[in-house]
């Protein structure tokens, strides 16, 4: 497991979840909020490293999901961006090794912010960090030689 491959399965997790499916714009990029709304951005800020083994080291990802909606009514922005995010918060804890490819997850914090985004639209948002711990080579893979291109000749 790496960081991109995590921001892919995690993106491929809320995606193809029913409770999710209104949201029309996906990216795989930390904070980018764009014009079609609802939206999603998936991103990693950081990621700490420890010894694991020699040849693996346990990471822990700090990651920000990002989702925004905009609506005219504070109200109702307000109450579907908080189900967007409570949705996102249970799909993402009902498993918490994302069906065995990492070690540990769990949502840290949602935090929700209101915008005027245009003089008839507000837009509301929230931000999720979710941490991930998995495990991760340490080293490039060795790249072996084909049997024919190892050096035969002996004298």
């Amino acid at each position: 497991m790496n960081g991109p491959e995590l921001i892919d399965l995690v993106h491929d997790i809320l995606r193809d979840s029913t409770e999710l499916s209104e949201i029309k714009d996906w990216k795989k990029v930390t904070g980018l909020i764009t014009l079609k709304a609802p939206g999603c951005s998936i991103g990693i800020d950081k990621e700490e490293f420890d010894e694991y083994t020699r040849d693996l080291d346990e990471v822990t990802a700090h990651m920000r999901l990002v989702l925004w909606v905009k609506h005219t009514d504070p109200i109702v922005g307000e109450a579907q961006i908080r189900l967007y995010a409570q949705a996102c918060r249970l799909i993402l804890t009902s498993s918490r090794t994302l069906g065995g490819a990492v070690d540990d997850s769990f949502v840290k914090s949602i935090e929700y912010a209101t915008a005027d985004a245009e003089k008839s639209l507000i837009q509301h948002l929230a931000e999720i960090d979710y941490r991930v711990t998995y495990y991760s080579e340490r080293t490039l893979p060795e790249e072996l030689n084909p049997v024919e291109s190892v050096n035969n000749d002996f004298d």
